[in-house]
């Protein structure tokens, strides 16, 4: 899967609020850093 598909696909899911669509994009070990929280580990 290239960047652009994934970030459509991402796109898509995020537009269907699918968040296991969504959550299965990441890696089990992924770290979401967010300008204004604190990180998301996992």
């Amino acid at each position: 899967m290239t960047p652009k598909d994934l970030l459509e696909k991402w796109i898509d899911a995020f537009n269907k609020a699918d968040a296991e669509t969504i959550s299965g994009l990441y890696a089990e070990d992924a770290i979401n850093h967010q300008v204004a929280n604190p990180c998301n580990v996992g």
